[in-house]
């Protein structure tokens, strides 16, 4: 019976945490169109698709310090945009 509940309770659990991430994706999806479309290209590669700097740079023909700071601005209006809680699943959303 023990093993039943705790199944029981991970699904549970589960299913909170897929909410919440769907949840996140929405704000996520919405504090986006705050963006340029520059700032949103340059998010959308490096956090999405998991490119490098580098290559972004390379591929965008701009400089890499320039990809860092289009990213960091970028960054820093999402932040605002779906709090401080909501934006920790960006730092690791590669």
């Amino acid at each position: 019976m023990e093993y039943h509940d705790t199944l029981h309770t991970d699904s549970n659990d589960s299913v909170e945490q897929k909410m919440d991430f769907d949840s996140f994706l929405k704000q996520l999806e919405a504090a986006k169109t705050k963006l340029t479309p520059r700032q949103r290209e340059i998010f959308e590669l490096a956090k999405e698709q998991g490119i490098s700097s580098s290559e972004i740079a390379k591929k965008l023909e701009i400089s890499e310090q320039t990809t860092y700071n289009i990213l960091s601005s970028a960054m820093k209006i999402l932040r605002k945009e779906i709090g401080l809680a909501s934006f920790f699943f960006l730092l690791f959303f590669d």
